[in-house]
């Protein structure tokens, strides 16, 4: 099997079912991967390059309707067509408005995940709990640079150049949280909601 597919097996908890098409079963295995209720920025953090960057082109994949793209330490796998049912007008589905897939109650992987999310918890505690920006994320992590980076306004290749890895996850967090995502051309802005909110009010007087 393909250690990075087993590496986000393990973090998502998210395994094949009996008779469930490969590429039904990477739907999931994506919506798991990008799904901030199941993976934390530390997390996201935490996987391999090779982990993080097949995620980042399978989800284009998927919002482009194009097959998705096979494990590259697994090269003899049957490459996988991107399922029907995971788009919504050509665009995947935002992870914070699709329900939970559950996870397989007695599998191996989603108790090493389980496991993993608990150290994190008890490092956060012994360090007396890190020290959050004005975004919620841990200052000094990838994820606080890219936003800082997004909120001048940035290219997410520059950003990859910049922190090693690309950040749709984060991005689409932000936004849930309230906080306003736009883009001109290739350039993405990130504008903190309260800032947003003086704009808003601004402009209606």
């Amino acid at each position: 099997m393909s250690e990075i597919r087993k590496e986000l097996e393990e973090l998502t908890g998210i395994n094949k079912r009996a008779k469930e098409s490969e590429p039904k079963f990477l739907t999931r295995l994506v919506r798991a991967a990008t799904d901030n209720t199941k993976v934390s920025d530390d997390d996201w953090d935490g996987l391999s390059d090779d982990a993080q960057n097949w995620v980042t082109d399978a989800v284009e994949a998927m919002n482009n309707k194009e097959d998705y793209p096979a494990f590259p330490d697994a090269e003899d796998e049957e490459k996988p067509k991107a399922s029907s049912k995971a788009k919504t007008n050509g665009k995947a589905k935002p992870p914070a408005k699709r329900a939970a897939a559950k996870k397989p109650a007695a599998k191996k992987p989603a108790a090493k995940a389980t496991a993993k999310k608990a150290k994190a918890s008890a490092k956060d505690a012994d360090d007396g709990g890190a020290s959050k920006d004005k975004f919620g994320l841990r200052e000094g992590s990838k994820s606080s640079l890219a936003a800082d980076m997004f909120e001048a306004g940035a290219k997410m290749a520059d950003v990859k150049s910049e922190t090693g890895t690309n950040h749709y996850n984060l991005l689409r967090r932000l936004e849930d949280d309230g906080h306003e995502v736009s883009k001109d051309g290739a350039v993405i802005f990130v504008q903190h909601k309260d800032a947003a909110k003086k704009t808003s009010k601004r402009a209606s007087k």
